[in-house]
């Protein structure tokens, strides 16, 4: 099943139609399913799934045409790698990297495209894009060196897209935009380090280069306009692999029978619901990447937002604060005329400690091994904990079984309580319409952005307290964000400010859903715990005021 011929040109690539395209993704998807073994044994992609990525033209989707590529949507490449993904993890992974690459290499001069695809239009660069490498000037370029981490697919690339800083030059101020480079695999070595349990088929070895020129031509400046859309092909992978765990589970319960009178597990309702909501899960996530990609595509070229790095800006300052705060408290206690624990005493407890810091230990490899669910683990926890009180510590009493069991029901009961009631409150306010009517209000409030700005922290730590985040997000976020917009406030530092101030609601008393969450949990009486809550709130609400207050804070490296 071929799409593009290795001397096609453009107008064939542009007159084959969506559904040859995605029955050659289904046939490339059958091939890396059966390969999928051979793959996770051997560290690396099996040849024969590349060779048909090749043979369908595949690879080329978003390639130039004036190299033979079809030159497709990025959305069309989006929905050929959740295909293949689907049917092994790694294969999409590695499909996502080399045919999204493509989108890349365009971006470089024609100079470099022809080196890349003119003697050979089926060429793949693989890459790894952190800055780490380092630059020399050199007559009509850079000599470069450096060791580059997790390169997937790079055993079957021609190429690799790496990245490094410029150089200084003289008293000139220091460029701080990455630099991306083309390097041809023949000028790097190949660091046979991939070893893992996820995602082995990828082969995403370390590839150093030692001392190796590049030309000016193949360089290319990495700013904030670049890179818009490629980045949403790996999401897709995701995408992809989680349909494809889902398949896999309704397999495997397919194989299973009813025991003990029992229906089957394919007939229970419970199972049946669970595969749906999952597959639903799914058919979401695959919606809202294909509004990402599409809304990417309308804005590549031009500033586009990275909210999960401003949100983490805005994270940091509030961690601070609370830092401050913490170190603040200390001083009420008399730290200074407290016994220092001597060496011998530290070692001590630590050996007897031992068998008690085994435990996650234990949790963990089951869960990586494979040998028992998240679910499952919890008994296993539970197992080995009454077997060291039995024969370690010898100090395991029976007569604490029942009161736990019915501690460990009423805190569940208690949370489940708590959770329940933001749920029914989030429902009231939208059946009521509050949100559209508080949207309004705002809108129409006087002191333009900074009032705006005031007036979202109250509401949102309100709001925050009495319901849960997601909710209080859907209620509220469409219809503030366009508002936000309006007066000039940018996405990215509304988004941080409207986190914060929520988080601020979860912990508030008298209503603050996290709050009880957290005394449940700790057995501690809200009473108690309200005295000793403001200050850490008092450190977030400045915290959140300061970012309000000074957008670089969140946008200020976007």
């Amino acid at each position: 099943m071929t799409l593009v011929n290795a001397d096609a040109d453009g107008a064939e690539a542009a007159a084959l139609g969506r559904e040859r395209i995605l029955a050659a993704a289904r046939h490339v998807a059958e091939v890396a399913g059966r390969e999928a073994e051979a793959g996770d044994l051997a560290r690396r992609i099996s040849g024969n799934v590349i060779g048909a990525m090749i043979e369908t033209g595949l690879h080329r989707m978003v390639q130039p045409k004036a190299y033979g590529g079809l030159e497709r949507p990025f959305l069309d490449l989006i929905e050929v790698i959740e295909i293949i993904a689907r049917a092994d993890g790694s294969a999409g992974w590695v499909f996502s990297v080399l045919a999204g690459h493509s989108s890349i290499v365009r971006r470089f001069s024609r100079a470099a495209q022809d080196e890349v695809w003119g003697a050979d239009p089926n060429a793949l660069a693989s890459s790894s894009f952190a800055p780490v490498g380092r630059l020399e000037f050199a007559a009509g370029g850079f000599v470069l060196s450096g060791d580059y981490s997790f390169s997937s697919g790079c055993d079957h690339a021609q190429w690799t897209i790496v990245g490094a800083m410029r150089p200084p030059q003289g008293d000139a101020p220091l460029d701080p935009r990455p630099l991306l480079l083309l390097v041809p695999l023949t000028d790097v070595t190949i660091v046979d380090d991939w070893h893992t349990l996820g995602l082995r088929g990828t082969g995403s070895r370390t590839l150093r280069i030692a001392g190796k020129f590049v030309p000016a031509h193949r360089t290319l400046v990495a700013t904030s306009q670049e890179g818009t859309v490629e980045p949403l092909a790996l999401a897709a992978a995701m995408v992809g692999m989680a349909r494809g765990a889902v398949d896999a589970f309704v397999d495997i319960q397919k194989a299973k029978t009813g025991t003990r009178g029992r229906v089957p597990p394919v007939e229970s309702e419970l199972v049946q619901l669970t595969v749906g909501q999952a597959y639903a899960e799914c058919e979401a996530a695959a919606a809202l990447l294909t509004r990402d990609v599409a809304r990417a595509s309308l804005v590549e070229g031009a500033d586009y937002p990275f909210s999960l790095r401003a949100e983490l800006r805005g994270m940091s300052t509030n961690a601070l604060a609370l830092a401050i705060v913490a170190y603040v408290r200390s001083g009420d206690d008399d730290l200074i005329a407290r016994k220092r624990a001597t060496g011998a005493e530290i070692g001590k407890a630590f050996v007897i400690a031992i068998p008690a810091l085994i435990l996650p230990f234990l949790i963990r490899a089951a869960v990586v091994e494979g040998i028992a669910t998240a679910v499952e683990v919890s008994t296993i926890g539970i197992a080995y904990a009454i077997v060291a009180g039995l024969f370690i510590y010898r100090q395991f009493d029976w007569r604490r079984v029942w009161p736990m069991l019915v501690d460990t029901a009423s805190l569940s009961g208690s949370i489940l309580f708590i959770v329940g009631t933001a749920t029914a409150m989030a429902w009231a306010l939208t059946q009521s319409g509050f949100s559209r009517e508080l949207a309004l209000l705002m809108a129409e409030m006087p002191g333009g952005a900074p009032g705006f700005m005031a007036l979202s922290i109250v509401v949102f730590v309100i709001l925050g307290s009495v319901l849960e985040g997601v909710p209080a997000l859907v209620l509220l976020a469409p219809l503030l964000f366009p508002i936000a917009r309006q007066l000039g406030v940018h996405e990215v530092h509304y988004s941080v400010v409207v986190i914060l101030a929520m988080g601020i609601g979860l912990f508030a008393p008298p209503f603050g859903v996290g709050f009880f969450t957290a005394c449940a949990i700790g057995n501690v009486d809200p009473d108690e715990a309200v005295a000793r809550v403001w200050p850490y709130l008092g450190a977030l609400l400045i915290g959140t005021i300061v970012v309000a207050a000074f957008p670089w804070l969140s946008i200020g490296f976007l």
